[in-house]
């Protein structure tokens, strides 16, 4: 029996960057969750009236898809600066024979220690829920180069209860913590053992995707402010992980 496949995104808030509803490829439903006034012949809208975030309503569409979309079987999650640029039928299917939930790896990193220094040094988000969720992961152990994702395309058999559980606690990390969803996946997949199946294939590289790149300006003041994060970021986390990795070492000499 064929499965009903979904491919859906989530743009709320400013971002004038939404490329995704330039695409459409027929035999799929395509669904907009937004805040803004959209009109598209081909995209089905469905307008939000919420008082969360835009950060927070676009984490809790693009990680909950078994609660707003459970009458399909698959989805497709792309982020809204994404556009697809073939029909992606064979891409799906090829990834959910490995595993009921796929994402890319990260273009850049491989660890979640790496991305949360490098989210402290731009000192663009919340610093302090970055830097406490951050050393909360490294008190309960989890490891370093345990594996990164880049969230911004997610394949799912979203109603299979696995992967129903490791959302909820995703999501329930996301509001939390820090609403930077590449640190609390992996960490949920850990504490969990689920195992998380990341494809080379990604937004950057590939024959199914093109998207349009943000530009960010670091001022001096952020600069400045970072340096703080980033003294206290050596001073605790690393200090952290590298006793555990001299304990380690003891244990298996």
């Amino acid at each position: 029996m064929s499965k009903k496949i979904v491919i859906y995104t989530a743009v709320f808030g400013n971002d004038k960057n939404f490329n995704a509803l330039t695409s459409y490829f027929p035999g799929f439903d395509f669904i907009c969750f937004t805040d803004k006034k959209i009109e598209s012949s081909k995209w089905k809208i469905k307008q939000v009236k919420s008082d969360l975030s835009s950060e927070i309503l676009n984490r809790k569409y693009k990680i909950l898809a078994h609660k707003y979309l459970k009458e399909y079987d698959v989805s497709l999650y792309i982020d809204g600066n994404i556009k697809i640029l073939k029909n992606p039928k064979k891409f799906i299917y090829r990834a959910l024979k490995t595993s009921n939930f796929i994402v890319s790896k990260h273009f850049l990193r491989k660890c979640v220690y790496d991305e949360a220094f490098a989210l402290l040094k731009s000192s663009r988000f919340n610093s302090y829920l970055i830097f406490k969720q951050i050393l909360q992961y490294a008190i309960e152990g989890m490891p370093e180069n345990y594996g990164l994702s880049e969230n911004s395309i997610l394949i799912r058999n979203h109603n299979k209860i696995e992967v129903m559980n490791i959302m909820n606690k995703w999501w329930k990390e996301i509001v939390s913590y820090s609403h930077r969803d590449q640190l609390s996946l992996p960490y949920v997949c850990f504490k969990n053992s689920f195992s998380l199946f990341m494809t080379n294939e990604n937004k950057r590289k590939n024959n199914f995707f093109s998207f349009i790149d943000k530009k960010y300006k670091i001022t001096f003041f952020k600069l400045f402010k970072s340096l703080f994060w980033i003294f206290l970021y050596f001073l605790f986390i690393k200090i952290i992980l590298r006793v555990r990795s001299v304990k380690k070492c003891q244990l298996d000499a």
